[in-house]
């Protein structure tokens, strides 16, 4: 009984009917905020992506510029043949000496002068860092596969750096002989004397870094002139 009435006087009033609009407008109004949340994530989001889409092609572009490019086209720094200043250092002497004997009296001389000379020869002058990154080009040399004639080289602003000192992980291992060097550096031709040492077995040159990250340090042009092969192809299908 008091029941109904209290439902008459609601009614009498249209109360139920206010109460109603009033829930309308909330929900309009919870809608409202939820369009506009929803509004402002997906410019934060779409501005997030542009924002990372935009760095990734710029960090592309410097990356394949630096893996195709030519690297360095000159450099400040050289490096003497040390085989043809020994012949000279015979001559202004009034010495006679055949090649033969040249190559002895080389190979009892031999130092990091004459790493620092083939590797120059080779273009190592020209490697880089990788992009963004302060790892320098690494070159490991064996002699006459003895653990007691390693060198290490490191090439730093065109400037190749040679020591009997280990300086961390190489990206390539270049192993030889000191006759190869020398003859190499007697030779008219001194990469396509290393390219035909590769082919017969006097020279092996083994990548140990990735191909990617070679190729990011300029390896590609002198792996292809030492060795007649191309990273090229490998890096494209990684």
């Amino acid at each position: 009984m008091y029941q109904s009435r209290y439902i008459k006087f609601f009614k009498s009033r249209n109360l139920h009917f206010a109460a109603g609009k009033r829930g309308n407008i909330f929900r309009m109004v919870i809608d409202e905020i939820s369009i506009k949340k929803s509004f402002s994530f997906k410019k934060l989001f779409l501005f997030f992506l542009a924002v990372v889409l935009i760095s990734g092609i710029i960090y592309l572009s410097f990356l394949l510029g630096a893996i195709f490019g030519k690297g360095p086209t000159e450099t400040s720094f050289s490096y003497e043949n040390p085989v043809v200043e020994l012949m000279e250092k015979y001559a202004t002497a009034g010495i006679e000496i055949n090649e033969t004997e040249i190559i002895k009296q080389a190979e009892l001389e031999f130092d990091k002068n004459y790493i620092n000379y083939v590797l120059f020869a080779m273009s190592a002058w020209k490697l880089h860092n990788s992009p963004l990154s302060r790892d320098t080009p690494k070159i490991k040399i064996v002699l006459d596969n003895s653990n007691d004639e390693i060198y290490y080289s490191e090439v730093i602003g065109s400037e190749i750096k040679t020591d009997s000192l280990n300086i961390g992980e190489p990206d390539v291992i270049i192993s030889t002989s000191k006759q190869e060097i020398i003859e190499a550096m007697l030779a008219e031709d001194m990469i396509q004397f290393m390219k035909t040492s590769v082919m017969e077995g006097g020279t092996n040159m083994e990548m140990m870094a990735s191909q990617f990250t070679l190729a990011s340090k300029g390896y590609l042009q002198m792996y292809e002139d030492v060795t007649g092969e191309s990273l090229l192809g490998s890096v494209i299908r990684m």
